[in-house]
């Protein structure tokens, strides 16, 4: 509820912290990272870490009040921070120091899944047919296997998108293909 817990309303729905554009998987060098400073301590390591010991006194993290108030601009501070360094940087800096962080994961081991190896399925389904494939059935079955396999279903008219099948293995020709049939759309 948020700010629409009072009466008169406070502020828009929405619990802030959870609303921050930056409460995301941060982009380093070198692919993701899930950095997640709590308290006092993770706040002010963070930005003497990422060697900007000024943010480290900076009002907006005296204490667990003031940070929600302020929690959009900080993890956008965070963001940029992370920027400059590759992901294993931040993960022996932070992991030395007790904070939450984990490097980014694909979508599929997120899920706790494994995206099937193509070559695998598709020599299996040409040997069930002979060898033959005329109508590629068995490219298009192993296309939506993969895509189950990572949790990712099409359902009526909805759009996959692209992005969600390049993390689940699917090459480029692929994506193309599926983007002109206009089962995936291209990222915003």
């Amino acid at each position: 509820m948020g700010g629409l817990t009072f009466d008169p309303p406070l502020g828009p729905p929405g619990y802030s912290r959870m609303l921050a554009p930056d409460r995301r998987p941060h982009r380093p060098l070198d692919g993701h990272i899930c950095i997640l400073p709590y308290t006092d301590r993770h706040w002010r390591d963070f930005f003497r870490i990422a060697g900007r010991p000024e943010l480290a006194e900076d009002p907006r993290l005296a204490d667990a009040q003031t940070r929600a108030r302020h929690v959009a601009e900080l993890y956008a501070l965070v963001a940029d921070c992370v920027r400059d360094a590759p992901t294993a940087y931040w993960l022996d800096k932070l992991e030395g120091r007790r904070h939450p962080v984990r490097p980014g994961q694909p979508a599929c081991r997120v899920a706790g899944r494994r995206a099937p190896r193509r070559r695998r399925i598709l020599s299996a389904s040409r040997a069930s047919l002979g060898g033959a494939d005329p109508d590629g059935a068995a490219a298009g079955a192993v296309r939506r296997g993969r895509l189950r396999a990572c949790g990712i279903r099409r359902r009526g008219s909805a759009s996959i998108p692209a992005r969600s099948l390049r993390e689940a293995g699917l090459g480029e020709r692929e994506i193309d293909d599926l983007l002109a049939r206009k089962i995936a759309i291209a990222a915003a």
